[in-house]
């Protein structure tokens, strides 16, 4: 992880984050699969089938990604991604983080029951975000399985925490992954290559999802893309585009994020402010790269159209070509 100084967050102000993810650097695919493959290694065996039903959920936006790879290690799955976004579909969670610039976070849920239910974090702190969650998810199951990769709880924290869940009759259990050391991973195309959008949505976005991936594919097909940003929750499709493509022709990935970090010269050398989307919340990109003369696909919502905007707006001042997409919109807008 790399330490991170938050800007305007007087209730957090220090923070870490993974190398791996595209905020800081492009996006290290082999290292979010090899970090997937040991979250799997270490949920508890299920005695009875060896793939229970089975709801697996990524926060905002840190650990989105690597959500989306431990899902192809889980086989029968349903991935849902909180949203800092609003949404009034049945079965929708919401749920706070309380120490966070964006502190509401929602989810959209099957309407079912699992025997498990998996969260993903990136680092636990005071566990109260965790807490909210799990009691906003308590009538989908009863079976726990957290992951993450620091566990940054005092001592007392983490009793109080343990008392607080046994209470309600709930089994949770927290493992981080820093605290069992491992190594890297080679990619494994076959574990990675997912024919249509891996995290589940309510009827009719699944066939739009689909349409989108569909349409992304043609333009990388069309284009000779060199880099693909994705913007702010933007992350599923991407990294479906990107993972489904031979290595000699895939695409560096970049993430454009909500996460406001200061300039320390270390893990962060360079900021570019990209402005707020529609919600009135401002975007980033840091540690920008790219090259005169490279093709860079650009790919957000209708909430984040601004953000991708005035991202293009840079790329082309760069000497790059800029193609934005816009999901749930019918593809290419400029």
């Amino acid at each position: 992880m790399v330490p991170v100084l938050r800007d305007g967050n007087p209730r957090r102000r220090h923070g870490l984050t993974s190398p791996y993810i595209g905020k800081l650097a492009d996006a290290d695919l082999a290292a979010l699969d090899g970090l997937a493959e040991q979250a799997a290694s270490v949920l508890r065996p299920w005695s009875g089938r060896p793939t229970p039903p089975t709801l697996l959920v990524g926060l905002a936006e840190s650990s989105l990604m690597l959500a989306w790879f431990l899902w192809g290690r889980l086989g029968a799955a349903d991935l849902c991604l909180s949203s800092r976004l609003p949404t009034a579909t049945a079965g929708a969670r919401r749920f706070e983080e309380p120490h966070s610039h964006g502190p509401q976070h929602h989810l959209s849920l099957p309407e079912r029951r699992y025997a498990r239910v998996v969260i993903i974090e990136d680092e636990i702190t005071s566990g109260r975000t965790l807490q909210n969650l799990v009691q906003a998810l308590a009538d989908r199951g009863t079976v726990f399985e957290v992951i993450t990769i620091h566990d940054l709880r005092s001592p007392a924290a983490r009793l109080g925490m343990e008392v607080a869940f046994q209470a309600t009759g709930l089994s949770v259990r927290i493992t981080a992954l820093a605290d069992l050391g491992g190594g890297r991973r080679s990619l494994r195309m076959p574990t990675l290559v997912a024919e249509g959008p891996r995290s589940w949505r309510p009827e009719p976005q699944r066939a739009q999802a689909q349409a989108d991936l569909d349409g992304l594919r043609t333009l990388a097909a069309r284009h000779d893309v060199a880099a693909v940003f994705a913007v702010g929750e933007a992350i599923d499709l991407p990294l479906c585009l990107v993972t489904a493509l031979p290595a000699a022709r895939r695409p560096r990935l970049r993430h454009v994020t909500r996460s406001p970090w200061c300039v320390d010269d270390s893990g962060v050398r360079a900021r570019l402010d990209l402005g707020p989307d529609a919600m009135g919340a401002p975007h980033f990109l840091y540690n920008p790269e790219g090259l005169p003369g490279e093709t860079a696909l650009v790919v957000g919502d209708a909430s984040t159209a601004p953000v991708m905007a005035a991202l293009c707006v840079h790329l082309r001042a760069r000497g790059m070509t800029a193609i934005a997409y816009e999901l749930d919109a019918g593809g290419h807008t400029g």
